[in-house]
């Protein structure tokens, strides 16, 4: 079995009998930082609405007051990569092109002056 059938397997199991994906393996120091749900009233609605927990001060350095910004920052670069890599695996899409795509998209949904949208 290839690893894109275990990935394509396992993610498959896991959401049949569970809401809550396997945690991966982990170190000796590590921490969940965020979780994120897609909710609404029924499947297959399409996107709905987002909730989010998170741990916003992890990245927090006193000497940098910029540093939970950047953190977050790389962050979300490594999620948008994990993200472009499985999309890659569970379907035909390109992995470059899947990424590109969410880069836009996230750019668009920030807006050019990164405001919250209403």
């Amino acid at each position: 079995m290839t690893t894109d059938a275990k990935r394509e397997g396992l993610y498959a199991a896991t959401m049949a009998t569970t809401d809550e994906l396997p945690k991966p393996p982990l170190t000796e120091h590590s921490i969940e930082i965020v979780r994120l749900w897609l909710c609404g009233d029924k499947p297959g609605d399409g996107l709905r609405g987002l909730r989010v927990m998170l741990r916003a001060g992890v990245f927090s350095d006193p000497m940098n007051p910029r540093g939970g910004s950047i953190g977050w920052g790389m962050a979300l670069a490594d999620l948008a990569r994990e993200v472009a890599e499985g999309l890659a695996a569970a379907t035909d899409v390109d992995e470059g092109i899947a990424l590109a795509n969410i880069m836009h998209t996230f750019m668009a949904e920030l807006g050019t002056s990164g405001e919250k949208k209403q």
